[in-house]
Order: structure tokens, then sequence, then C-alpha cells
């Protein structure tokens, strides 16, 4: 009995079934054949770097897929980091610059998904995500 709750307290301790340590080629193979990002294309960190300023120090590896297409927003951006919260500064500003993109009053259904956007932490991974299901989506990110 005592054996048994030993192995209880350190399961309970280790946290059983508390996912934090996400596999991104599984992610990205996952959100790319859901509807939701139809028409995307994954890019590179440095994509993001060039085009929006992004600092990347700090960034173990990421996932990002933005539409291809000029009147879509949708987009997915998942960041792995030691230091989350100095990382996060830096996704942050990019977001922000991304999102400003699109606050122009051209494409208001865009900008409406644009600002319902979902920035989550999840374990050493900051989440982006603007879909029309977001909730849907860090599903599938969270297996």
């Amino acid at each position: 009995m005592k054996k048994f709750l030993i192995v209880l307290a350190l399961l309970l301790v280790v946290g059983c079934g508390n996912k934090t340590t996400l596999n991104l080629e599984e992610v990205e193979s996952s959100l790319n054949n859901s509807n939701l990002f139809s028409g995307n294309d994954n890019v590179e960190v440095d994509y993001l770097n060039k085009k929006y300023g992004l600092v990347t120090e700090g960034i173990k590896s990421a996932t990002i897929s933005m539409s291809s297409m000029l009147t879509s927003a949708r987009m997915y951006a998942i960041f792995e980091a030691d230091d989350v919260d100095a990382v996060k500064k830096n996704t942050d500003a990019f977001m922000e610059k991304y999102a400003a993109s699109w606050m122009m009053g051209y494409n208001l259904e865009q900008e409406a998904l644009v600002e319902n956007r979902m920035v989550t932490t999840h374990g050493n991974y900051i989440i982006y995500i603007i879909s029309e299901d977001n909730n849907k989506a860090l599903d599938l990110i969270k297996g």
C-alpha cells in the first residue's frame, strides 16, 4: 500500500498526461491537413525577420504558416523558446506588425479574424493563431 501511494504521489507531481512538449512536424502536418489553413504556405523564421522585423534571438525552433492569398489573414506561428517571457516580447512585436498590415479597412471580415486572434503559451511554446476556429486549431496543436 505504501508503494502504491508513493507511485500515485509521483504521478500527481509529474503531472500525468500534462503534455507540454510539442512535435512541431506533427503539429504542422495536423494543422496543414485541417481545412482551417487551406491555401497557406509554410514560411521560415528568417522570412518573418525580413518582412516584419522579428528578432529571432532565443527562438529554438518554429513552425509558421501564412496564407498565400492576399485576401486571407489566416496564419499560425508556434515558437519554441527557452525563455518564453523574453522571446514573447519579440514575437508579440511581430504579431502587432502583422495585425497592423490587415487593419486598413479594405477587408472587414479578415480584420475581424485578426482582431480575434489567439495568443497563448503552452510550456516553452508561444502560439499565435488567426483562423475561423482558433479553439479547434489550438486543440490540434495540443494533440
